[in-house]
């Protein structure tokens, strides 16, 4: 038995056991299937091996760095029932940036394969003495400094529950699971939403250029209601030859929700013309709690639109140097940014309201999204810092100086471009295969600039800044 005073967690551990014997995940790998109440079980046992096998107290840190799974679920959640803290990361991480990242977080516990995922079958209760932070999202800031969103369990969980009504979710729903459970949208979109509402989970491998010729081919007979991917997933769709059967499973499903980066109107237009099926733009931060809008089927005709925002969320805008920035008010806001050396960082709120960076407008209870942050970018699902980028090109010694810029692209949502000022600038072509090479082993994938442009010389202002502008003008 486990107590908790979490009014949300109460809430959804009554929900998991009310759902009993009903299908949770389906597994496309293995065909094998989870109750709601065995994967309850399971998670207890786990939790139960944490504490009075691993010893490990309220609010330790646990590393989870696996493929997506059952396994992965069941820790996450194992995590927020014991009053630990899980920080998923990416499996892909570089081995010099999970070192950093260990640094940050200095873990009582690291889950890297599945055997590290024991159960421990002991009737003991299980008590949380409040809303403590249950979960660690890492993000780049403006700096290119990793940047921990530490998120307490009401507000993690009350933006699931709150997500999960918008996007109407009940117990026959059966959402297609392929985003990477490292990203907020892996777990709380897709995950912890469906646990309120007693919907199916079919899960399959998390997508990418390698598999995405079998997307259709995974659902086709799975009666998927609900989709979630990334913009560039749903561009790259649009590109395949298809089958009939393949466009009418598309057709069937209620909603497809885009999430991550920009959704171009193109994308939508072209998605539709393939598949009869409008895609849903989906918009939020993770210091936010998550997602904050969704559209709906006639809001997706508005341009800029990222639709109705969540019950409880207030939006508003606020104008500074000729821009409208969109700011938010949120009872799922996150706790604080964990950074090295156990600093603490607490959100710089305007009355109670969080800026979000973005700029746009309200208009008809729409929220209207024409920009994005300044000094960041999201590409696919994560959030890209050129500075961090530039801080691993530096690290080479064939490297003077350089440029990180960002293109908006609409095959991937944005590329990247780096101008390179080598220490021997003749040897250009060489130097340029070998960064190439020193950035695959330093840089996660989605980080891998799409071009490397040598230039004689990178333009400065008297006081050390870039002239981005002109470097784009000039070599773009």
């Amino acid at each position: 038995m486990v107590l908790h005073k979490s009014k949300h967690l109460r809430f959804l551990i009554n929900s998991i056991l009310k759902f009993g014997n009903k299908d949770l995940i389906e597994n496309l790998k293995n065909g094998k299937k989870t109750t709601y109440e065995d994967f309850y079980n399971k998670s207890i046992n786990f939790c139960n091996y944490l504490k009075f096998k691993k010893k490990l107290k309220r609010s330790d840190k646990i590393i989870i760095k696996l493929e997506n799974s059952e396994e992965y679920l069941v820790s996450v959640f194992a995590c927020f029932i014991g009053g630990f803290v899980a920080c998923p990361i990416d499996q892909e991480i570089p081995k010099t940036k999970y070192s950093n990242l260990k640094k940050i977080i200095n873990p009582s516990l690291e889950i890297l394969n599945f055997k590290d995922i024991k159960y421990l079958q002991i009737k003991k209760k299980l008590g949380i003495e409040g809303n403590q932070i249950s979960i660690i999202i890492f993000t780049s800031g403006t700096t290119g400094e990793p940047k921990g969103i530490q998120i307490k369990t009401n507000s993690y969980l009350g933006s699931a529950k709150s997500f999960g009504n918008l996007c109407e979710y009940n117990t026959d729903t059966k959402i297609y699971h392929c985003l990477p459970m490292n990203y907020n949208a892996g777990l709380l979109n897709t995950f912890f939403s469906a646990l309120f509402y007693g919907s199916e989970i079919v899960l399959g491998p998390k997508i990418d250029s390698l598999n995405i010729l079998n997307f259709w081919t995974n659902i086709l007979d799975k009666n998927i209601t609900s989709v979630h991917m990334v913009p560039e997933i749903a561009n790259a769709l649009c590109r395949l030859n298809v089958s009939l059967k393949e466009r009418e499973c598309a057709k069937k499903i209620e909603k497809i929700i885009c999430t991550g980066s920009y959704l171009y109107e193109s994308t939508k237009d072209n998605f539709e013309k393939k598949f009869q099926k409008r895609l849903l733009s989906c918009y939020g931060l993770t210091e936010v709690g998550g997602p904050i809008t969704l559209q709906k089927w006639e809001d997706s005709f508005e341009e800029n639109s990222v639709g109705q925002k969540l019950k409880g969320v207030k939006i508003k805008i606020f104008r500074k140097k000729k821009l409208n920035h969109i700011l938010v008010k949120t009872p799922y806001l996150f706790e604080s940014y964990l950074l090295r050396k156990d600093k603490i960082n607490k959100p710089d709120l305007n009355n109670g309201y969080f800026n979000t960076g973005d700029v746009g407008y309200i208009k008809d209870n729409q929220l209207f999204v024409t920009g994005r942050r300044k000094d960041i970018f999201k590409k696919g699902s994560e959030i890209i810092s050129p500075q961090e980028i530039k801080n691993v090109c530096l690290k080479s010694k064939l490297i003077k100086d350089c440029c990180v810029i960002e293109k908006s692209d609409l095959n991937k949502g944005a590329k990247i471009y780096i101008l390179v000022e080598f220490s021997n600038f003749k040897d250009s072509i060489l130097n340029i295969n070998k960064l190439n090479k020193f950035l695959i082993k330093n840089l996660k994938k989605i980080e891998i600039p799409d071009k490397i442009i040598p230039v004689p010389k990178i333009l400065k202002t008297y006081n050390g800044k870039i002239k981005r502008f002109e470097m784009e003008k000039i070599y773009l």
